[in-house]
């Protein structure tokens, strides 16, 4: 099978280039600049000239809370233009299958218990990032929308990620790599490690090569798969909880600063999995082994 992997040089992609390969696909993951997303007549041309049977969405401009916050605007357009051009250009060129990965951020904020499918539209988007969330939402609306029998499109919808390659900016990152950050400059530095709020809003944050095993799983028996799940961990933990254990992992005592002022987003994003509990798929990394890996490849990158 012949596989167009959009994003492929990023956290997502990387990992699951390596599982499909195993399979002996021939795995397409063309770089900003020999693909850029953001252009219809070059997507349009690549696909036109690379004809794949697959097309696997990971790329996207994406971040934490901060980045979320400050980039509002290009994170509605980047990512929403991104994702119809890929999608309209695939469908257009003969594409059969389309997997898209979504994001929890999709669901509406505060929802009492764990958040279904179902949940989706079902109420206001959590603010800090309205701009993301709307483009995940209007990519999955699109690709529902144009989806038929010749063009079957379905969305992954996991809880947050983290592993090698993720992106390790402190100011920009998702809460486990910018906390690894802190915590690694804290145990050479002899500084405190701030955190944001009072550290009980609770996440839930899957290892990134878990995702890429859930994906090939996906993509093998496609034609029975949903056309939308969720994809979780299992377990959330407040974000105090996920300082502590990332301290363990580095090997420094707790010594934390609360920065109460600062935004903290929706006070829980825990998924509800039934689907993947009903095909017996469970995670093949707790926490511990994920941080474990990915603090290795964080010192690996500033050697």
């Amino acid at each position: 099978m012949k596989i167009l992997i959009s994003g492929g040089n990023g956290m997502v992609g990387t990992n699951l280039r390596k599982y499909l390969s195993h399979d002996h696909h021939q795995i397409l993951s063309p770089n900003r600049s020999e693909l850029n997303l953001l252009d219809k007549e070059a997507v349009n041309f690549y696909l036109k000239e690379n004809k794949p049977d697959t097309v696997i969405h990971c790329a996207g401009l994406v971040g934490g809370i901060a980045m979320n916050i400050n980039n509002q605007a290009l994170s509605l357009h980047n990512n929403t233009v991104m994702g119809l051009n890929l999608i309209s250009a695939s469908k257009d060129n003969g594409v059969k299958k389309f997997i898209n990965l979504g994001s929890s951020c999709m669901y509406p904020k505060d929802l009492n218990g764990e958040l279904k499918v179902k949940d989706l539209l079902s109420g206001k988007l959590e603010p800090t990032n309205e701009g993301y969330a709307i483009s995940k939402i209007l990519i999955w609306k699109y690709l529902k929308h144009l989806s038929d029998d010749t063009f079957v499109g379905k969305t992954i919808i996991p809880c947050n990620l983290y592993g090698p390659f993720d992106n390790f900016d402190p100011i920009n990152a998702h809460l486990i790599p910018a906390a690894i950050v802190k915590a690694h400059n804290a145990r050479h530095k002899n500084q405190k490690i701030e955190i944001w709020g009072k550290g009980e809003v609770k996440r839930e944050f899957l290892f990134v090569k878990d995702l890429a095993n859930f994906i090939k799983i996906f993509l093998e028996s496609f034609d029975s798969m949903p056309a939308e799940c969720n994809l979780g961990a299992e377990k959330d933990y407040t974000v105090l909880e996920f300082y502590k254990k990332i301290c363990d992992t580095v090997g420094i005592q707790e010594n934390f600063i609360f920065l109460t002022e600062k935004p903290t987003g929706m006070k829980r994003k825990k998924l509800q999995i039934d689907f993947q509990k009903s095909i017996n798929w469970k995670p093949n990394y707790n926490l511990e082994q994920g941080l474990g890996e990915t603090y290795e490849f964080y010192k690996k990158t500033i050697k």
